[in-house]
């Protein structure tokens, strides 16, 4: 009966070693990716989207403010039953050391924020909008959208965007060659577009009260300045197009859209002392900080 014991006890140990030398041999703190049907986790897809919306050598509570805003993305887009897909260029590309060392700071930040989202109404997740750059002062979605349910995207003041190297870009174009790109943008609507006439041809229509442009005309067309500044590659729609000896300058002031919240801004205020809580409520004043329970 011992000796069945016995052989018992050595079957069960081989076919466990495998087992324990793999929990034995991790790192302590390293994350282990997978459940255990294989696929990613949730928390690991929720750490890949932080990584990719924000710069992880930002200040701490700015980091977690992004956290707030991807689990927001996340849980409404589950809830419009879309799928957040794994990145797994983000594993090649820093490596498997360096990838669990991220995911494991940002896995942290998941934890100080768990469940934490934005919500309006009776709990119905906003369209967390976030830009890396303001033109010094973030875009009130109501001067431009219809819809009622953007309300909350308010201007807000984010000065601290003035210092950052991302907020003046100037671009230099040869005449013929702005001439030519605007020509293209209006293919389906010739205009006659020339390199003599190209300036007069180009006539900003609307601004908002954060002097992004909302509409502009090209010969005979009109378009968003959201439309304008994608089509040239502009950093953003808040610019100045002007002819400068012999050229086109165009000026641009912030990095993106405008709307929600601004990286950079959000940046100093955790900087200054702001909390994650302080800063989402700074830039979405309207905003409801929720807690789901059982999130991640």
């Amino acid at each position: 009966m011992e000796k069945c014991k016995i052989f018992f006890s050595a079957i069960i140990l081989i076919v466990l070693l495998p087992v324990l030398i793999t929990i034995f041999m991790q790192p302590e703190g390293t994350f282990l990716p997978g459940g255990q049907n294989g696929e990613i986790q949730e928390e690991e897809l929720l750490c890949q989207l932080v990584m990719q919306q924000i710069s992880l050598d930002s200040e701490p509570e700015a980091i977690k403010a992004q956290t707030v805003i991807a689990r927001t993305m996340v849980l409404s887009g589950q809830e419009r039953k879309e799928d957040i897909k794994e990145n797994g260029e983000l594993k090649r590309h820093l490596g498997e050391e360096k990838y669990a060392y991220e995911i494991n700071r940002v896995l942290d930040y998941i934890e100080e924020t768990k469940g934490a989202v934005l919500t309006v109404g009776k709990g119905e997740y906003i369209d967390a909008a976030y830009h890396a750059v303001s033109a010094g002062t973030t875009r009130n979605a109501k001067e431009i959208y219809e819809k009622e349910s953007l309300d909350y995207l308010t201007a807000v003041s984010s000065k601290g965007d003035l210092l950052s190297p991302d907020y003046l870009r100037v671009y230099w174009f040869e005449k013929k060659d702005f001439a030519n790109k605007l020509a293209n943008l209006t293919a389906d609507e010739p205009t006659g577009i020339t390199e003599e006439n190209v300036m007069q041809q180009l006539q900003v229509v609307t601004y908002d009260s954060a002097r992004y442009v909302t509409e502009i005309q090209v010969g005979t067309k009109r378009m968003t300045g959201e439309e304008f500044r994608k089509s040239l590659n502009l950093a953003s729609a808040c610019f100045a197009v002007s002819e400068c000896d012999g050229k086109i300058r165009i000026v641009t002031k912030g990095l993106g859209h405008g709307f929600g919240l601004s990286q950079y801004g959000a940046n100093t205020l955790a900087a200054e002392g702001m909390g994650w809580r302080e800063i989402l409520k700074y830039y979405y004043p309207q905003v409801n900080i929720s807690e789901e329970t059982g999130s991640y």
